[in-house]
């Protein structure tokens, strides 16, 4: 069973930080960086999928997986953005309230 898991992330440079995260995950998985779009897509083996939306100061992220695996997909997407210097809060598809990291 896959689920999702959404953040909005405010950001100073979104286009940066979410190509930031598309490297960071290049060594393992697919990749793609859409610059004229401020797109980024990242898929791994496991088949979960992160989608990148870069706005006017916010970064879009969708993120689906499996359900077990959506805490494990989370913290490793978040590691990224933290290590930008900014905090993202996640909200799951059907959960009440969310998980900050």
């Amino acid at each position: 069973m896959t689920t999702s898991s959404t953040s909005r992330v405010r950001s100073e440079k979104p286009q940066r930080l979410a190509k930031s995260l598309v490297s960071r995950f290049a060594e393992v998985a697919t990749t793609e960086w859409i610059a004229e779009e401020g797109r980024g897509h990242v898929t791994w083996a496991s088949g979960a999928e992160l989608d990148m939306i870069a706005g006017d100061g916010v970064l879009l992220i969708h993120l689906v997986c499996s359900a077990a695996d959506v805490a494990q997909w989370e913290v490793a997407v978040s590691r990224g953005i933290v290590a930008s210097g900014e905090s993202v809060e996640w909200k799951r598809a059907g959960v009440a309230g969310g998980g900050r990291n």
